[in-house]
């Protein structure tokens, strides 16, 4: 049996007044950088997020893409692979941005 591992996932509150984000893509971004922070990457399978948030993996698909085209998200894909990283528009709202990278 797989050990269930409970984590705390805080959603950062520049973001709370972000009105075109849906409250599960909240969830989502703020699951990422839980990712990233905690082991580097984040390397989540659509089933991964579809778990996480309780939608179908088409949902999280329809997510992504949001995210993606807003520039919360960058996803670098290899074929069936993806690494998820923070876009612009996070480090742009985090305070984090410097030009030229973020």
């Amino acid at each position: 049996m797989a050990e269930l591992k409970l984590v705390e996932i805080k959603i950062k509150d520049f973001l709370l007044s972000e009105r075109s984000l849906s409250v599960n893509e909240l969830f989502m971004i703020s699951f990422i950088d839980y990712r990233i922070k905690n082991e580097g990457e984040c390397t989540c399978s659509n089933s991964c997020f579809a778990n996480f948030l309780e939608v179908s993996e088409r949902q999280v698909v329809r997510y992504l893409r949001h995210l993606e085209k807003l520039k919360y998200v960058d996803i670098d894909r290899h074929g069936r692979f993806r690494k998820i990283t923070m876009g612009v528009q996070y480090a742009i709202k985090q305070g984090t941005y410097t030009k030229g990278g973020n």
